[in-house]
């Protein structure tokens, strides 16, 4: 099994949709023409880096020109909000833009119907039909739906305890949400003597830093987050990680080792009993959410659990 990887491709190319000429991408582009052939119409989100918006609807213009209908959401989401609400509203695909942090060399990312990355063979790389008139650009909502989420994942019962001295999410409208639902304050209930916590520009991957500012390992966040799952919630499933790096997990679940990049992680988590699924850059997919990393929810079941442990 292998997924349909990310075109890669540096900034310049988004004029005049240059980075679909490219030939590394040409399979990519040749998938997402043909995929909405049939269903002209497709959500395109970003990471919440500076300029990354711009470049995103300068993307769109260019698919737009193609006969596709694009709709953005108005601000940045974390990727597990586009991968929940392709599989709610069973859109064919959809698309995810990030980039490197000075936005020099930029990755699209294609999601299917079910959340995750297309696998390989599902990759249609015949010619693709070409559109009959241009397309139409739209806004859609996808943070509402995604705290929703969250909140039902969260135990709305936990004891008092530990918290973040502080928490860094860099999704303004999420955020916002985030502070308006009150399953959620335990994201936000401050604590000087805590850790604090980082959420990525993409909120897959969540840093952890002790008050001495050394970073507790993502693998003994994971280790954390499992034990407390499977000791408290009684939950089951399998835990996928890096290949030869899986160890400290309560026996009862399977482990499933991934060779690769996160891309084939995200990807072998769609097509497995998901508990959770972690990466070293503190990447951490969980059941319920999607196959991609949550690092809000991350943030939320690592609380939980040292309240639980204290």
């Amino acid at each position: 099994m292998k997924p349909l990887y990310p075109a890669r491709f540096r900034s310049a190319d988004v004029i005049a949709q240059h980075w679909a000429e490219l030939p590394e991408n040409l399979q990519f582009y040749r998938h997402l023409r043909n995929v909405c052939h049939g269903f002209p119409s497709t959500v395109l989100a970003y990471a919440a880096r500076p300029g990354l918006a711009e470049l995103a609807a300068g993307i769109a213009e260019g698919l737009m020109t193609c006969g596709i209908n694009v709709f953005m959401p108005s601000q940045a989401v974390p990727i597990c909000a586009l991968s929940q609400a392709l599989a709610a509203r069973n859109l064919p695909i959809g698309l995810y833009l990030d980039g490197d942090a000075g936005l020099a060399n930029l990755t699209l990312s294609a999601l299917s119907s079910h959340g995750g990355p297309f696998d390989a063979q599902d990759v249609q790389t015949a010619p693709f039909g070409r559109g009959s008139k241009n397309g139409v650009a739209g806004e859609t909502d996808l943070d509402r739906a995604y705290v929703s989420n969250l909140a039902g994942l969260a135990d709305q019962f936990i004891e008092k305890g530990i918290g973040f001295s502080s928490l860094v999410v860099p999704f303004a409208a999420v955020e916002a949400k985030l502070r308006d639902n009150e399953s959620l304050k335990i994201l936000f209930q401050n604590d000087p003597n805590g850790p604090r916590a980082e959420i990525s520009p993409d909120g897959q991957s969540l840093q952890i830093f002790e008050r001495d500012g050394r970073q507790i390992a993502p693998e003994q966040v994971a280790r954390d987050i499992a034990a407390y799952l499977v000791g408290e919630r009684l939950a089951s499933g399998s835990v996928l990680g890096p290949a030869g790096q899986i160890q400290g997990f309560p026996d009862s679940l399977e482990c499933i080792e991934v060779d690769g990049s996160a891309v084939d992680l995200n990807h072998r988590a769609s097509f497995a009993d998901l508990l959770i699924a972690w990466w070293p850059d503190g990447i951490i997919a969980h059941q319920g959410s999607s196959c991609f990393g949550d690092a809000l929810l991350s943030a939320v079941y690592y609380l939980e659990a040292l309240r639980c442990r204290r």
